[in-house]
């Protein structure tokens, strides 16, 4: 196959992801080898006629496997006449024992002598899963990032990936996903071939333990016993230390882990949802071999379980905020925040979560939402007793969405989308003059009410906001309306760059008090200390229930040179809904007030999914009031999971107030 690919002068991406891991595995040839050898090649292209003999004659002639584990079933395969006699007297003999034995343990022969024997293809290996078996999935080594088919068996593996738990054996894992249990065994002995997974249901080695079998195992396997596959992953075993800064030590049989209203050993988690957007961070911050390797199983895996956090916790101690510059100084402190937030979460008797046995996994939104919907539900409902977000979520990555179990973050995908921002505007009767135009639009001219600006924010559904000059604009809005919709804000009315003050949530329980004694909106000068009572601020927290909500409300200032009132100038920006990662001092204050209002109790959530529901839905009448009415016989819209509907006529804001388009 890689010969074929080389001839075909293919680029290494061309090979689906489990494929390249399988080839490093046994060819030992990545990405770098790869375009090592088609370098030398195209050295050499002027033997054109000899193309296929050129790149054969620079690959290995045989394979470097040598990860091979006692527990594993060695086979006859194929042994042809030629290839018999240039065996050893050890080798023909422990092919003729295979021949008349059948499937035998490997740890029953020489580990070498099977080892030839696979190489030259004359044995083929096995890797028995049973119904009963534990899998872990530890840090992925050796993964190969590349393409993905999206065929039924790659699904299945993805599918798998994400949904394995250590306390989940895999017949109940296969009703989970409610496939045929053969399949997922196929995908789980797949997994432990590539060193992807660990069988937690065998036993380590011993000369007393033979695992069911009527023979010991070869003396060949003792002394290599050091480097077998089954060892356990020190992710499993060591605890988690840094240079001079170790992390924190947890018994498990500890108080932390039991609810002590009725003595039961809680067997759910809290999981914690992040996006792509913070592995790029952690693999694109160069901030240490090992965040790497953690960072691609969250991305590859969609999951880090919390057998693995104490491990990465143990890298991330290593990363400082000191030293860095511009994009690398917001890495790492993404990294410094989001181990802050996993300390708070997880084993911590503060935050008072019901039914959870202290555990803490780390769930990618982007994999968990490419589960079907059922499947979804009942891994989430198996395994998890609350979710808690990242914040913000990426605007092009839908965010979980689950009533069972509850999630502190975007309850629905409107909620992550421009519908929201405009929604708080018209709830806190201000924000930036906007208009959002439906895709296809054509913009002759910008309304009046921009004239005054300098800098215009263009901002293309579920894309990042670009700052341009208001003369330039034009030709840029009216490229990104051939795409998708557009949200055209002001920037700046003069060369100064706007002001941003984050408000941490959830609010004081406070807002009448604060309502009847704010200051005098127009002779105050707002500031970090005060903006809490805002009139803006108390409205959003008053009609959206942010005392019962964790995240943040993004107040601006935009600087005009003719307005000397202060408060006109401070507007919200937007509403995110989850822990901020972006922040060290705001993920502090949310964490800080989480657990001061005991906002994750069986009480407080019971309040937050009665707000959620009645939120969602006055969220979605507002979308559906502001869109253009359609024919009674039109063809209905139909969304795929996790869509949000698109705009159908122009919205504009403006003076505390929203028009649509036939109002204005």
């Amino acid at each position: 196959m890689m010969l074929e690919v080389m001839v075909s002068e293919l680029s290494y991406d061309a090979i689906p992801n489990f494929t390249a891991a399988d080839c490093l595995r046994h060819l030992g040839i990545g990405r770098n080898e790869f375009i090592d050898i088609m370098n030398k090649y195209r050295a050499k292209a002027w033997i054109l006629k000899k193309r296929k003999a050129t790149i054969k004659a620079m690959l290995p002639s045989s394979s470097v496997f040598k990860d091979i584990d006692y527990w594993w079933d060695v086979a006859v395969g194929y042994a042809p006449e030629e290839e018999l006699k240039s065996l050893s007297e050890v080798e023909r003999a422990t092919l003729e024992y295979l021949v008349s034995a059948g499937t035998r343990p490997a740890g029953q022969l020489d580990k070498q002598t099977i080892l030839t024997l696979y190489k030259r293809g004359l044995i083929y290996i096995n890797i028995p899963v049973s119904n009963t078996d534990l899998i872990a999935v530890p840090p992925l080594e050796n993964f190969v990032m590349n393409r993905v088919l999206g065929d039924y068996f790659e699904n299945l593996l993805y599918n798998v990936f994400v949904s394995i738990n250590e306390r989940t054996t895999v017949e109940q894992l296969a009703e989970v996903l409610q496939t045929d249990v053969e399949n997922v065994k196929q995908a789980v002995s797949l997994y432990i071939r590539l060193g992807f997974a660990k069988n937690k249901s065998v036993d380590a080695m011993t000369s007393e333990n033979t695992q069911g079998k009527t023979a010991r195992w070869h003396q060949s396997w003792y002394q290599a016993q050091t480097a077998s596959p089954s060892s356990p992953s020190p992710v499993f075993t060591r605890a988690a230390e840094s240079a001079g800064n170790p992390a924190p030590q947890v018994d498990p049989t500890s108080a932390d882990l039991i609810d002590d209203t009725d003595g039961e050993l809680k067997n759910k988690r809290i999981g914690f949802v992040f996006d792509s957007t913070l592995t790029a961070f952690l693999m694109m911050g160069n901030l240490g071999p090992g965040l790497k390797t953690h960072a691609v199983t969250m991305f590859e895996v969609g999951k880090l379980a919390d057998e693995a956090i104490d491990d990465f916790i143990s890298e991330l101690n290593k990363v400082t905020s000191t030293g860095n510059e511009g994009e690398a100084q917001s890495y790492a402190e993404h990294a410094i925040t989001l181990r802050e937030t996993m300390k708070f979460l997880r084993r911590n008797k503060a935050i008072k979560v019901p039914n959870v046995d202290g555990g803490l996994d780390l769930l990618r939104c982007e994999r968990i939402n490419a589960l079907d919907a059922t499947t979804r539900l009942r891994i989430l409902q198996k395994n998890y007793s609350l979710l808690v977000s990242m914040a913000p979520i990426a605007a092009d990555s839908p965010p979980v969405s689950t009533c069972s179990p509850l999630i502190f973050g975007p309850h629905i995908p409107e909620v992550n989308s421009l519908w929201f921002r405009f929604y708080v505007y018209k709830i806190a009767e201000a924000g930036l003059p906007s208009v959002l135009y439906p895709k296809g639009s054509i913009v002759q001219r910008l309304p009046p009410m921009f004239d005054d600006a300098q800098r215009l924010s263009v901002l293309a559904w579920q894309h990042e906001a670009a700052v341009v000059n208001r003369g330039q604009v034009l030709s840029l809005l009216n490229n990104k309306l051939r795409t998708s919709p557009v949200l055209l804000q002001v920037s700046s009315y003069t060369n100064q760059s706007p002001t941003y003050i984050d408000v941490p949530l959830p609010a004081d329980d406070d807002t009448d008090e604060a309502a009847s004694s704010q200051p005098d909106a127009a002779a105050t000068v707002w500031n970090e200390s005060n903006i809490s009572r805002h009139p803006a601020v108390l409205k959003l927290v008053s009609n959206l229930g942010l005392h019962r909500v964790c995240g943040y409300i993004r107040m601006v200032h935009v600087d005009r040179p003719d307005n000397t009132t202060d408060a006109a100038e401070w507007v919200p920006l937007q509403v995110s809904y989850g822990v901020p990662l972006f922040s060290a001092q705001l993920n502090r204050e949310v964490c800080e007030r989480i657990a001061r209002r005991g906002l994750f109790t069986a009480e407080s959530q019971a309040a937050y999914t009665t707000l959620a529901r009645q939120m969602s839905l006055r969220v979605l009448d507002f979308i559906a009031l502001c869109q253009q009415p359609r024919p009674q016989l039109a063809a209905p819209i139909t969304l795929t999971d996790g869509a949000v509907p698109l705009p159908t006529t122009q919205l504009l804001f403006h003076d505390g107030k929203l028009f649509r388009n036939d109002d204005f």
